[in-house]
């Protein structure tokens, strides 16, 4: 992804250059965006490059210059920021020219290959889609995508940035399942009511090996529908198509999308526990499976799940 303080990596059908910026910006880069590289993106033609040049300046700025092409479409865009908000003013910068430039349809949800098929979680921000993505790769299912995927509207293309979670402060009490996660090479600089601080963002590091990187049929993919993380998980199968509608409606936008997906997703809301509510998940698909006729996933591609890491 590196080389001579110029990073490379492919985002959908987006390829992406920066350059400049110093070794520590490269290595933040690199821990964020390292598997989103040739090798582990869907195979996909590229519509555009989005090109950004970190040129430094006086008392510690940063001078970011952006720009993409589409045809005879080109954005540009130039923007000065303190060394504390280069990393987050770049990834800014850089998802607003895939949404303007990609032909593919931005779909706010993580997602996994698991023993049952591919499984895809979409809730608002907050709802547990990290820490469910992450509960699946802890139980050996392959890694699509823990917050951006994309869709032709008939494939699934996932993203697969690092998986993060929510800034914690210096010294904050944080999550047993969160202690063990990358605390250092993702910092942001956060305004609050009691001033400025900063702040680390817990990166959960995925090995290459468990990365998925064919494209998913939304006919193969079990849709699970999230509510914030509150008490003991609970599963309901959604029949309603109204209340489909309109929480698709609220979570991906695309009339599309939701046509083309599974017509029985799984709702699930009112849980504390992701491993818990992840192996209740996998319980509830065994359980389809096994009711259906052919009593085999329906994931259309092979799924080869990695026997350790």
């Amino acid at each position: 992804m590196r080389n001579a303080l110029r990073a490379r990596f492919v985002l959908g059908d987006i390829a992406v250059e920066v350059s400049g910026g110093g070794p520590d910006l490269h290595a933040q880069m690199e821990a964020i965006w390292g598997l989103c590289v040739a090798e582990n993106a869907p195979h996909l033609p590229i519509a555009a490059t989005c090109k950004v040049q970190v040129r430094s300046l006086a008392k510690g700025r940063y001078r970011l210059l952006r720009s993409f092409g589409l045809g005879s479409a080109r954005g540009t865009a130039r923007l000065d920021v303190q060394g504390s908000d280069l990393l987050a003013s770049l990834e800014g910068l850089v998802y607003a020219a895939c949404d303007n430039a990609s032909v593919l349809t931005s779909v706010h949800a993580g997602a996994v290959v698991a023993e049952t098929g591919p499984l895809l979680f979409l809730g608002a921000s907050n709802a547990g889609k990290s820490s469910l993505v992450c509960a699946g790769l802890d139980a050996g299912a392959c890694f699509v995508s823990d917050d951006r995927c994309l869709t032709d509207g008939q494939r699934l293309f996932g993203v697969p940035r690092t998986p993060r979670f929510n800034p914690t402060r210096e010294g904050e009490a944080l999550p047993e399942r969160l202690r063990a996660l990358d605390h250092h090479s993702y910092t942001l600089r956060l305004q609050a009511s009691e001033g400025v601080f900063h702040a680390h963002v817990p990166l959960r590091p995925v090995p290459r090996s468990q990365v998925w990187s064919e494209p998913l049929l939304l006919a193969d993919i079990t849709l699970v529908l999230l509510s914030t993380a509150t008490t003991p998980s609970r599963l309901w199968p959604v029949t309603s198509a109204p209340l489909k509608a309109e929480l698709l409606r609220g979570v991906c936008g695309t009339g599309m999308f939701a046509r083309a997906l599974r017509e029985q997703p799984l709702y699930l809301c009112q849980w504390s526990d992701p491993s818990e509510a992840y192996a209740q998940l996998l319980a509830a698909e065994h359980k389809r499976i096994s009711a259906a006729p052919s009593h085999a996933p329906r994931c259309s591609h092979h799924v080869t799940l990695p026997g350790s890491f």
